[in-house]
């Protein structure tokens, strides 16, 4: 690192929380609101036992269970609605965590000549999968269910 970025940069202390580092601590409000998200989050919305059609972003979407819902969780949709007014002609995407493929379409739909759609969960790589083939237009060349930590060393235990 040069010094001009060196004398720039903001020095925040790690906090080591279980192996894993975080840069500052977040006050009781704060972890208040996160859990409460999450716990209605997951039991209300990813939860669900049902396959769902909705629309979102001008896309007719199907969206299985455990994966991440366009229509509640909106900055899916916000970002699909940015994508739609940049040129992406001759240029390839990757969606990575992609959900229900929301953003894979909409990056096609913008003109990107190459989309890869990638997830961990399954049943979210199998909705993009879903989701792309119901398209005129062949929107996703390739959807993948895959793990990209997985090559990673594990950290050290402290």
């Amino acid at each position: 690192m040069d010094q001009t970025s060196a004398s720039n940069a903001i020095d925040v202390p790690a906090i080591s929380a279980g192996g894993l580092v975080q840069r500052g601590a977040h006050g009781p409000l704060r972890r208040f609101l996160r859990a409460f998200i999450h716990f209605f989050s997951y039991h209300l919305i990813l939860s669900r036992k049902s396959i769902r059609t909705i629309r979102a972003a001008r896309f007719h979407l199907r969206v299985r269970p455990t994966v991440f819902h366009p229509s509640v969780f909106l900055s899916s949709e916000y970002f699909a609605e940015f994508l739609d007014g940049l040129d992406l002609s001759g240029k390839i995407v990757a969606d990575i965590g992609t959900g229900s493929g929301i953003l894979a379409l909409a990056a096609a739909r913008a003109g990107a000549t190459e989309v890869l759609a990638l997830d961990i969960n399954p049943n979210a790589a199998l909705s993009a999968l879903e989701n792309a083939g119901e398209r005129p237009w062949r929107p996703c060349d390739t959807v993948a269910c895959m793990n990209l930590l997985a090559a990673l060393p594990p950290l050290p235990a402290l």
